[in-house]
């Protein structure tokens, strides 16, 4: 971790899992809230190596697919996927990730 915003968003993730153990919905939302923020905000002021990205666009897809925000997860793992300098291990997560979106989606009825 290169800096203050990535610890931060590592806390806040792995809070989410903390209070998910202890059963207290209402503050595993709000951890997952303040995960999505420190991540898009490590996204935005981070230079980034192409494997952090990857790992950083893969954690904002993976918080909004939680969230119910299925399309921009969507994009989110799309850059993950579309990343050629980075890993492929990312790519095939990111992959199965945009399945597991499109069976949730086609699953409401949403386009």
């Amino acid at each position: 971790l290169k800096n203050f915003r990535q610890i931060n968003a590592r806390i806040w993730e792995n809070l989410i899992w903390l209070y998910q153990e202890a059963g207290d919905s209402q503050m595993s939302h709000y951890a997952l809230e303040k995960t999505l923020e420190a991540y898009t905000d490590v996204y935005q002021s981070c230079t980034l190596d192409p494997v952090q990205d990857q790992r950083t666009c893969m954690a904002i897809a993976g918080m909004l697919y939680q969230l119910e925000d299925y399309k921009k997860a969507r994009e989110w793992a799309l850059r993950v996927r579309t990343n050629r300098m980075g890993k492929k291990a990312y790519s095939n997560l990111a992959e199965k990730l945009i399945d597991d979106i499109r069976d949730k989606m086609e699953e409401l009825g949403l386009k």
